[in-house]
């Protein structure tokens, strides 16, 4: 297994700071590599939540993203996968809420009306070979947290591991990851 992930990156943008688009580097990175037959495709928060945002570690801000023009991008890569005659799993995008850190408007409830869709849309039987449903394996917790509200005068949000996930979303992933190779196709961990 190899991981061609980085942190950053976007399936549709080139950024100063996190390199080329997906669109761009997935010859290099996943098709010219010896001996690969399946894809785990986790990509799009960032397309999603650098939208209109100038990211904390870049200059300038990624142009307004929607549902479709990230399906548009998952749809160009499903076609250059099954060219190549390799299976694609999608990845859903898991809860990116209290990902400020990234950008103050990283994540807002527009953005995660759009990751639902994108979500419903790779959820569809007939897009990818499987689906990998980590969105459902790392649901919202609620902690116990201060009732005071916060300076918007909103109460808090529930805690999310943010982006990069805690050890329990990992060990989810890893589950399911072995579970997709032992099946033989994804089955929706």
């Amino acid at each position: 297994m190899t991981d061609e992930g980085i942190w950053g990156n976007e399936v549709l943008t080139d950024t100063q700071c996190c390199g080329v688009s997906t669109l761009k580097r997935i010859d290099r990175d996943v098709f010219e590599q010896p001996n690969v037959r399946d894809i785990i495709f986790l990509e799009g928060i960032n397309d999603i939540g650098c939208s209109e945002t100038a990211f904390a570690l870049c200059t300038g801000s990624t142009p307004a993203i929607t549902a479709a023009k990230v399906i548009a991008g998952y749809q160009q890569v499903i076609a250059d996968a099954h060219q190549h005659h390799m299976r694609i799993f999608g990845a859903t995008l898991t809860p990116f809420e209290n990902s400020e850190e990234y950008a103050p408007a990283y994540w807002t409830p527009a953005k995660e009306q759009i990751r639902e869709m994108v979500n419903a849309w790779i959820r569809q039987p007939g897009h990818f070979d499987g689906v990998i449903d980590f969105a459902r394996a790392t649901p919202i917790r609620r902690t116990r947290r201060s009732s005071t509200r916060s300076m918007t005068g909103r109460p808090p949000a529930p805690q999310r591991p943010g982006l990069s996930g805690d050890g329990r979303r990992h060990q989810t992933s890893v589950r399911c990851c072995e579970l997709t190779a032992h099946a033989g196709h994804a089955t929706g961990c």
